[in-house]
């Protein structure tokens, strides 16, 4: 609270307080040598009457002589009363200029809940000069005065109240963080942002939720709020007690989930099973079931707790899963007890400590370290992790960096949770962040498993560690994921809480996939300025592989391949499941060369707005009937059309219209829809008519904004456009292939066809 107080009396305040205390002074003397020229005397209270009049400009003219006190006084406390009254009118008006700012600007962020996670979240946002709207409840909160000193607007309320997200202007807003200290309240807030957003906003809406109640959240991704595709709004979830837990697992010196030297599966003592231990032991066990073939094989977790009865049976009751996958083991003993500090429960019936690592996840700082010193007594040195969460990587932790390298407290391992799990680009990279992640953890993995040594190999590093190029290189391979999947007819499927089975991919699907992934590689590594060589040079940026798929050697390629086979895993470890939209086999050869190529999306992420369309009976028969301009793509590339960033692969075709709009489109279909002119412009691009015996497509009108996962990527249409699939696919009521066309280009290039 001492350094709120600090930071909200800032140094023009102090000026002017000086200010104020010398023309006290000064006018104090001043008088007093006045009247004593007179033969006058005043009385000290007289004195102080007459200097205070000065500031409002009433006392100051006098009889006799005026000494050099009283002149620079008269001066000194108008100017500053006149002073200190504009600030603190500005200081008034401030809060509604921002307002009125933000709201002919738009586009601003609204943060709902300020704990000590939201303060900080809004001091990273200010500092990439983002306009930020605070929402919080309690006017006494201490982060309110910090909020106010970024720049930011504050608003007293609470955020699931219409007139507050009224007032915070959320139908202008490109972003709302909610992050209470309550599931329920931070559900509600997202669920009435949708609907005063709803087709408001003329940009979609990115509302990102803390939820920790992994029931709550398992309903809630069930809801239309979560799945509809067809109107601005995009709902997201984190939990930071879930980031925490990933990081806790990370920093074991021993990959906890793995099995010993000996083969034998891992045993893991937890102390302390509030919301961060119990995720914790969640994702320790799904880890260790998601990298074994053997369902018979079960790690080993002890759980340490004051309240072990109630934590175990709220526990099982929550993962009903759980002893599936490990052999659980509570002990109700207090961290302050004999029994904890003796450590005899860490010892087998041999004598020996089997134990692969210890979590210290309690709340209190103090006793969390505590606990962890205890531990380390017990535990044999060298041999066991201990890891333990404090609120931030400061104070404590500082002292326990301090005594490592002395050796007095070596091998325990601080988590700072309001550091690691409320980093701006961990919240609101969503879901393409956390696979980003697991993909550099697995790769890791498979690189240490190899003897490799993390020092010689900077793409080794921990994530926070990672440079910049590498990171932004896994963001863009989790991005990709989503178009390989398609191009082998599978989707992503969130399970943040359930038992996931990898799939394992057939060579058919696996071949395809690793051929997309290099050619990403390669076209990623050209971007960021390499160039081939013979040999690999990191400094010069060179690297021998940047040649297309068939120039390079077998190990290579092997290497892509299992990538793509360990894409489950990490899909897996990242809370998504693959579901195969058609299985192996189910289609012929051609059918499936077909889609391949075609890199077809699944039809479930478009149900909603198709059911709509069907029911209405909006479909109607068109054909195309201006020329178009082409070009072949002659490696991957990413293309902005009208309704949004397409993906398009090498060996397709781009295609652009006669008002400049593009779009891609597959050779094979091309040259079933159109018939080349010869005519070559300058720029090399093709003209094509339209063939006369082409079928045309099925179109329908959309009143409202909409969006549709394409073939190419996501696309978004405003109200008026039009839905549009092939006309062969007349009869499927959901069919792969869809896309949207401009209703003012519709109306231009397509002509109806009469029944």
């Amino acid at each position: 609270m001492r350094k709120q107080v600090v930071r909200f009396i800032s140094w023009r305040w102090v000026i002017v307080i000086g200010l104020s205390a010398a023309a006290v002074l000064l006018g104090l003397i001043g008088f007093h040598k006045n009247l004593t020229a007179q033969g006058q005397t005043a009385s000290p209270g007289q004195l102080l009457y007459l200097t205070v009049q000065l500031f409002t400009l009433e006392s100051g003219a006098v009889s006799g002589p005026v000494s050099p006190e009283l002149e620079i006084a008269r001066f000194l406390a108008p100017l500053v009363a006149v002073f200190a009254v504009v600030r603190t009118l500005l200081a008034l008006m401030s809060i509604q200029v921002k307002r009125v700012w933000i709201r002919l600007r738009a586009g601003h962020v609204i943060v709902c809940g300020l704990g000590r996670k939201g303060t900080r979240l809004v001091e990273q946002l200010r500092a990439k000069h983002e306009q930020v709207i605070v929402i919080e409840s309690d006017p006494h909160n201490s982060g309110l005065a910090r909020c106010r000193e970024l720049g930011a607007v504050v608003l007293i309320g609470t955020a699931n109240n219409e007139w507050t997200l009224r007032k915070a202007f959320v139908d202008r807003a490109k972003m709302l963080i909610a992050m209470t200290g309550e599931d329920g309240i931070n559900v509600e807030t997202a669920v009435l942002a949708r609907q005063l957003n709803d087709h408001g906003n003329p940009s979609p809406l990115r509302c990102i939720i803390h939820v920790s109640e992994p029931n709550l959240q398992r309903v809630f991704i069930q809801h239309e709020i979560y799945t509809r595709q067809d109107d601005p709004f995009e709902l997201e979830f984190f939990n930071t007690f879930e980031i925490a837990a990933r990081v806790m697992l990370r920093e074991s010196s021993k990959r906890p989930e793995a099995s010993d030297a000996e083969g034998r599966p891992p045993r893991l003592l937890i102390v302390g099973l509030g919301r961060l231990g119990e995720k914790l032991l969640w994702r320790a066990a799904r880890s260790w079931r998601i990298d074994r073939d053997d369902p018979a094989a079960r790690m080993t977790i002890t759980v340490v707790d004051i309240d072990a009865a109630a934590r175990e049976q709220w526990l099982r009751m929550r993962y009903p899963s759980l002893d599936e996958m490990a052999d659980l083991q509570f002990l109700p003993l207090d961290v302050h007890s004999p029994e904890f500090a003796d450590g005899n429960f860490l010892w087998d019936s041999d004598g020996e400590v089997d134990l692969s690592a210890a979590f210290v996840c309690l709340d209190n700082d103090s006793l969390g370290m505590y606990a962890a010193l205890a531990l380390h007594r017990c535990l044999p040195e060298g041999r066991v992790s201990i890891v333990m969460r404090l609120s931030e990587e400061a104070g404590m932790a500082a002292l326990l960096e301090t005594g490592s390298r002395q050796g007095a407290i070596r091998g325990i391992r601080a988590v700072g949770l309001l550091e690691i799990a409320c980093t701006l680009e961990l919240i609101l990279g969503g879901t393409n962040e956390r696979i980003a992640r697991a993909i550099h953890q697995g790769y890791v993995a498979q690189r240490l498993a190899a003897g490799e040594d993390p020092a010689d190999d900077p793409s080794l590093a921990v994530w926070e560690q990672l440079p910049h190029d590498l990171r932004e290189s896994n963001r863009q391979q989790a991005k990709h994921i989503s178009a390989k999947l398609q191009s082998v007819s599978c989707e992503l499927i969130a399970r943040p809480d359930a038992v996931i089975t990898p799939i394992e991919f057939t060579d058919e699907e696996i071949e395809p996939m690793a051929r997309m992934e290099h050619d990403r590689w390669v076209e990623e590594r050209r971007t960021a300025g390499w160039r081939w060589g013979k040999s690999k040079d990191v400094k010069k940026r060179i690297n021998p592989y940047l040649v297309p798929w068939d120039q390079i050697g077998d190990n290579v390629k092997e290497y892509n391949r299992n990538a793509v086979r360990l894409m489950p895993a990490i899909l897996a470890k990242a809370d998504y499941d693959i579901h195969r939209i058609q299985p192996p086999g189910s289609r012929t050869q051609s059918e499936q060369s077909s889609k391949k190529a075609e890199h077809l999306s699944p039809p479930s992420t478009n149900q909603p707005l198709l059911d709509e369309v069907n029911q209405a009976g909006l479909w109607f028969h068109a054909k195309k009937t201006r020329p178009i301009w082409t070009r072949e793509v002659e490696r991957d590339e990413t293309v902005e059309t009208l309704e949004g960033t397409e993906h398009v692969s090498a060996g397709n075709v781009l295609c652009r219209g006669e008002a400049g709009e593009l779009w891609p489109q597959t050779a094979e279909r091309l040259a079933s829809q159109y018939v080349a002119t010869g005519t070559v412009d300058q720029d090399g691009w093709q003209q094509n008519t339209p063939h006369p015996d082409a079928q045309g497509v099925l179109a329908a009108p959309v009143d409202h904004p909409f969006s549709v996962e394409a073939a190419w990527g996501r696309l978004t249409g405003k109200p008026g456009d039009f839905l549009v699939k092939n006309f062969a696919d007349q009869d499927i009521a959901y069919p792969q292939d869809v896309w949207i066309v401009d209703r003012q280009l519709f109306a231009a290039t397509y002509k109806p066809v009469e029944a």
